[in-house]
């Protein structure tokens, strides 16, 4: 399919674009929903969560592109979306359970459960 859609040039790059396609994917499936719920519900979530695996995958790479060039900078691009993409989904999925009591009493200060607010 691709080489009817690519150029004769991008025959190399085949590869490397089908290492990155499940990656791409993830990306276009979360954006709509998983990545809005989460920056609504949770908006520190998703900085964490970069913040944390960013030190991870920069030393994926350093090891991934000079052992295995642009192949390797795709596993590891397309396996830390997807992982994000798992992640994400998981904890949104763990937030969207909730009941109303469950999530006010996270968000609600102590001693305040029983006041109304106006």
């Amino acid at each position: 399919i691709l080489s009817r859609l690519l150029p004769p040039s991008f025959a190399p790059s085949v590869h490397v674009l089908m290492i990155l396609l499940p990656g791409a994917l993830i990306g276009l499936v979360m954006f709509p929903l998983v990545i809005s719920f989460l920056m609504f519900i949770r908006p520190k979530f998703l900085f964490t969560m970069d913040c944390i695996t960013a030190p991870v995958i920069i030393l994926l790479y350093l090891y991934a592109i000079p052992h295995y060039g642009a192949v390797g900078a795709a596993w590891v691009t397309s396996v830390s979306r997807l992982s994000r993409g798992i992640i994400a989904h998981v904890v949104a999925w763990k937030w969207a359970r909730r009941t109303p009591e469950m999530f006010r009493q996270d968000v609600m200060p102590a001693g305040t459960h029983d006041m109304k607010f106006v």
